[in-house]
């Protein structure tokens, strides 16, 4: 065969290739047999809320210009929030919601406009200095922990008592650590760290316990960044749903 003729075919031999490799199954999971127990655990407590409703107040530490805030919250798992920041008064000051299509801000003072945008990569850095995803901060306000898509998982013992799962995606590069407290068996602290070790997105650490209705769901919660900033959740009240209608998360300004 001459080279006129080989180029050809060897061109579409490779394209053949390269197109087989495109539609090869992703690998299977490789999950240790003790990350298998702890995530049956972590799954069957995310299973027992769906939705609910709830007030608290968030503290923003290193924020000398925010004061401690009261606000309200509505979760519709797995990607449905609205947050109310409340005045002394109880009148909303600001609302953001996301309705799993859409995510929307709205000002409720002065000559604000309401901005809506699709929810799609949207996360509540600009609102509070930590990247939560909207998915993530439904399940943290819900009781529920996060769980990456991984691709292996395996148990860690980090000491002092203490046991826990890593999560390891691959393409993105990013790892989720949730560490258990070794008396209660709860998740006391979950960590979300992009490529090296050191690029924390965020970390979330869980204190105390709230029940209503058979539902636990922590008293407080500490939200830190890679920046030493750091949010604080205190949860006052709150009230497991068996639905909340999709126009709960849906706004139209004021």
């Amino acid at each position: 065969m001459s080279d006129r003729r080989t180029f050809p075919f060897l061109l579409i031999v490779l394209l053949a290739i390269s197109g087989c490799a495109g539609l090869a199954p992703k690998p299977e999971k490789r999950i240790s047999p003790e990350a298998v127990k702890l995530l049956e655990q972590i799954r069957a407590h995310n299973s027992r809320l769906t939705a609910c409703k709830g007030i608290g107040t968030i503290t923003f530490r290193n924020r000398a210009d925010m004061p401690r805030m009261r606000f309200a919250w509505l979760c519709r798992l797995p990607d449905c929030i609205r947050l109310e920041l409340l005045g002394a008064t109880g009148t909303p000051l600001l609302t953001m919601s996301a309705d799993g299509d859409n995510f929307y801000f709205l000002p409720r003072t002065g000559s604000g406009r309401m901005r809506k945008e699709k929810a799609a990569g949207v996360t509540l850095g600009k609102a509070i200095a930590v990247p939560l995803t909207i998915h993530d901060a439904a399940h943290l306000l819900a009781g529920r922990i996060p769980l990456l898509d991984f691709d292996t998982a395996e148990r860690i013992e980090p000491g002092n008592g203490q046991y826990g799962l890593r999560l390891r995606q691959n393409r993105p590069e990013r790892t989720e650590t949730i560490i258990f407290d070794g008396t209660t068996d709860r998740p006391c602290r979950i960590e979300f760290r992009q490529g090296s070790k050191d690029g924390l997105e965020y970390a979330a650490s869980f204190s105390g316990v709230r029940t209503a209705e058979d539902t636990t769901i922590p008293e407080s919660i500490i939200l830190e960044n890679g920046q030493e900033e750091s949010v604080v959740i205190e949860i006052s009240r709150f009230w497991p749903e068996t639905d909340l209608p999709i126009e709960k998360f849906v706004l139209t300004g004021p």
